[in-house]
């Protein structure tokens, strides 16, 4: 998996390349939380190169909207193929 992350105005933009599994998981979900920590309201996760994800990849997301929405802001997942969950 590789990340790459901005911050636009409140907003976390993390890019996630290839799988989201047991290993990676936990960096997803630091970088969300990090991002969440110092600003960012809302995080839009930009899932368009991800080719498949666990539960513990949706465990991290969960965590991250958790997070935001404890803080009034929202995580939107975005290019998910449906493929990816399969």
């Amino acid at each position: 998996m590789i990340l790459s992350m901005e911050v636009v105005g409140n907003v976390g933009v993390i890019r996630v390349r290839g799988e989201i599994d047991g290993p990676e998981a936990p960096e997803l979900a630091a970088v969300a939380g990090q991002l969440l920590g110092n600003g960012a309201r809302d995080l839009v996760v930009d899932f368009s190169s991800v080719e498949f994800i666990d539960s513990t990849g949706l465990q991290a997301l969960l965590q991250a909207h958790q997070q935001a929405h404890a803080q009034g802001g929202t995580v939107t997942v975005r290019g998910a193929s449906p493929f990816i969950f399969a």
